[in-house]
């Protein structure tokens, strides 16, 4: 029992956790940056599609909460995996800390890539003091009761706005 009650203490001195559940298609990219790329004949930053405007409102919604970053969007299969989409996980890696951000984990691809579960199964165990998801699609995120979590991004619209990143920070610091 001694034992027990030593695994209880240290399981209460971990930190609850703010945490951003990020997808990237809509979200850190939008049309915007393919007519700004197209326009301008650039080269997509560091090699991926990623939009520096939105990296900015994500740095924005970590510097204003502590959140840590969990990547649920489908670009989580090339990140931290061996294999052709090496490359990509790592320049987004590079992407993210060129604004000092980093990704901390990903969520599992579960259940025919139902968003809303593997979020719910992430979470499991951990201490979570709140949470956001940040995605442009809606993966039934009301019927799984996490629709007051989600922050709907545009792909159409400019992705994370400063609009959507103040509602983000929002619902990160209600309880705080």
């Amino acid at each position: 029992m001694e034992h027990m009650r030593a695994f209880d203490k240290w399981r209460f001195r971990v930190k609850p956790q703010k945490i951003i559940f990020l997808d990237i298609d809509g979200v850190l990219n939008s049309m915007e940056l393919f007519d700004k790329l197209e326009e301008r004949d650039m080269e997509p930053f560091m090699g991926i599609d990623v939009d520096e405007d939105n990296l900015e409102q994500l740095r924005y919604i970590v510097e204003r909460t502590g959140a840590q970053i969990v990547l649920s969007s489908s670009w989580r299969h090339a990140w931290h995996e061996k294999g052709p989409m090496i490359r990509v996980g790592r320049a987004l890696d590079q992407a993210m800390a060129s604004y000092g951000l980093k990704i901390i984990s990903k969520t599992k691809h579960l259940h025919k890539g139902n968003r809303s579960l593997e979020v719910k199964d992430w979470m499991r165990g951990k201490r979570i003091r709140s949470f956001v998801i940040l995605d442009d699609t809606d993966y039934d995120w009301e019927e799984y009761s996490l629709g007051e979590h989600w922050v709907r991004t545009s792909f159409m619209e400019g992705g994370l706005t400063r609009e959507l990143a103040g509602k983000a920070v929002d619902i990160l610091n209600q309880s705080s």
